[in-house]
């Protein structure tokens, strides 16, 4: 949208997007996750691969190592100080 002069301006609604920290690429879209209405960061994919941190196998997918993650016992453990 712009103005008179050429110039972009945003218009409400876009206004209200980032205001309201939802003007990321996949704010909505949940559908990389392997539990999109949950917690879990785990992505989607088949669970080929060992966790490093606990060693369980079949516990995370191609893209879930590529990020560095580790299992979802294992970092609800981390975060809670356990």
């Amino acid at each position: 949208m712009s103005d008179e002069y050429g110039t972009e301006v945003l218009d409400p609604d876009e206004i209200e997007m980032y205001a309201e920290g939802r003007h990321t690429k996949h704010y909505h879209d949940r559908s990389q996750f392997r539990d999109p209405g949950g917690r879990s960061a785990l992505r989607v994919g088949k669970r080929r691969f060992a966790c490093p941190t606990c060693g369980k196998k079949g516990a995370l997918s191609a893209a879930d190592v590529r990020l560095g993650y580790q299992c979802d016992d294992c970092a609800n453990a981390q975060e809670r100080g356990y």
